[in-house]
């Protein structure tokens, strides 16, 4: 995998992928020689105050929980222009994806499930609700 750009702390390989609220990059960690990705809020300090306190609530709530199927968070720097999250690197396809392309069994559709709701009651029993599962 070829770098695209240097920014100190980490070699930036590409956008993954982008949204209203901001921007996410493949990376690798100069440090410790990991992918990870890098989440940007769009419009940096300019941003309205609301998405600003929704990317440092992010980052609080991301700090608190600690589950296998919730990305972990590595390193976060809201005072930095513009704010950006560092996170764990996840292989993987969006559920929607993953079982139209794999079709899995029933079995394996329910034990995903259980999953998705073991990690979903982790976060709600840190007053966290997402409205965005993958």
């Amino acid at each position: 995998m070829k770098s695209t750009r240097d920014r100190g702390k980490a070699f930036y390989h590409g956008l993954l992928g982008a949204g209203s609220h901001g921007r996410v990059y493949l990376a690798l960690d100069s440090k410790t020689q990991q992918l990870v990705a890098i989440k940007v809020l769009n419009g940096g300090i300019w941003a309205s105050p609301e998405r600003y306190q929704r990317f440092a609530f992010e980052a609080k709530a991301l700090s608190s929980i600690q589950h296998r199927s919730i990305v972990g968070l590595r390193d976060c720097r809201l005072e930095h222009n513009p704010p950006y999250l560092v996170l764990n690197y996840v292989v993987g396809l969006p559920i929607t994806e993953y079982v139209s392309d794999k079709n899995p069994s029933l079995d394996d559709r329910l034990a995903l499930m259980l999953l998705i709701v073991d990690a979903v009651a982790a976060a709600h029993a840190k007053d966290v609700i997402h409205r965005d599962l993958k």
